[in-house]
């Protein structure tokens, strides 16, 4: 059985179906082949708002083209489960675990996402209303409202959601108001939320990358490209400093915050994806595959690709 399904949202959405509710419902069919799927969605002037609970049988590669992705800042919180995405053309490789909340700006209509069993909530935020949020001389707030105006991508990574973020978010959709009373909490609760995501964010030190120039950016860049080709082969922070002419602590934190994952996350990630090409596509053997990834114990390998995928070599095969 194929262990991934690659499909595009256009044809995922076909399978829903819209129920009659006030929060816009969409839900699969009970019994659907492909196992149970709900999503409740509110829609404000400058705010989206969606839950959805998902249960799949296997996991999923969701292609998405979203012309609205340079009008929008993306606020994402994982409470179940785990999310990968890859946004503008792999430039962002984001992963959520279960219990983390990111925001990212990716001006680029395609991405994808990978789930399985997951619970989630996203807020899709008009990105000028944002932009107003951030009227203030603190030069961190300036940093980000520079690229956002600018429609350079933002993304500094997961982080933990913490108990009161989460309280939040389960009274968001369920407010006992109508109307405009309505609007107005949930704008409320809208607000609180960002104050509280970019507060940690501040003092967790995600923003001291904004101060990286130009040239840096274009060298992790290019350091990401050249990953993509060599990522069997031997690397160390030190050759590919020397390489790229950068010294290893600039590398390593400029990298992170840039891709919003560690050098050898990367690597490992590049590593896994191929193995998992190898074995579905190419039906190579197991410790052929090891092998070509440079694990010498195929027990190693298996560990890290379940990691990885939350299923062994072994089950996608079969």
């Amino acid at each position: 059985m194929k262990s991934q399904y690659d499909i595009e949202y256009t044809d995922f959405a076909q399978e829903l179906k819209c129920i009659d509710s006030p929060d816009n419902s969409r839900t699969l069919a009970k019994g659907h082949r492909w196992g149970s799927y709900h999503e409740r969605n509110v829609a404000m002037k400058y705010v989206r708002i969606q839950e959805a609970h998902i249960h799949l049988n296997q996991k999923f590669k969701v292609k998405y083209t979203d012309e609205q992705m340079d009008n929008e800042v993306h606020f994402c919180a994982n409470l179940k489960g785990r999310i990968d995405g890859y946004f503008c053309d792999g430039k962002i490789t984001k992963s959520l675990a279960e219990s983390q909340h990111h925001y990212i700006y990716a001006p680029a209509a395609r991405y994808e996402l990978h789930f399985e069993q997951i619970h989630y909530m996203h807020l899709a935020i008009d990105r000028g209303y944002y932009l107003q949020l951030l009227n203030s001389s603190e030069e961190w707030l300036t940093h980000i409202r520079t690229r956002l105006q600018n429609q350079q991508e933002i993304y500094p990574g997961g982080i933990t959601l913490h108990h009161q973020m989460k309280t939040i978010l389960m009274n968001m959709m369920d407010v006992p108001l109508t109307g405009n009373l309505r609007e107005l909490m949930l704008e409320a609760k809208i607000l609180e939320l960002i104050a509280l995501q970019l507060g940690q964010y501040y003092h967790a030190g995600a923003f001291t990358s904004e101060s990286v120039s130009r040239k840096d950016r274009e060298v992790f860049h290019a350091i990401h490209e050249y990953l993509a080709k060599t990522f069997n082969e031997a690397h160390s922070l030190q050759s590919l400093s020397r390489q790229f002419g950068i010294n290893e602590f600039k590398l390593k934190q400029g990298f992170r915050d840039t891709f919003g994952t560690s050098v050898f996350a990367h690597i490992f990630d590049l590593k896994m994806r191929h193995a998992h090409h190898l074995i579905a596509e190419e039906n190579m053997l197991l410790r052929e595959v090891s092998r070509e990834v440079g694990y010498k114990n195929p027990n190693h390998f298996s560990t890290a690709f379940k990691k990885r995928f939350g299923f062994s070599p072994n089950e996608l095969k079969n």
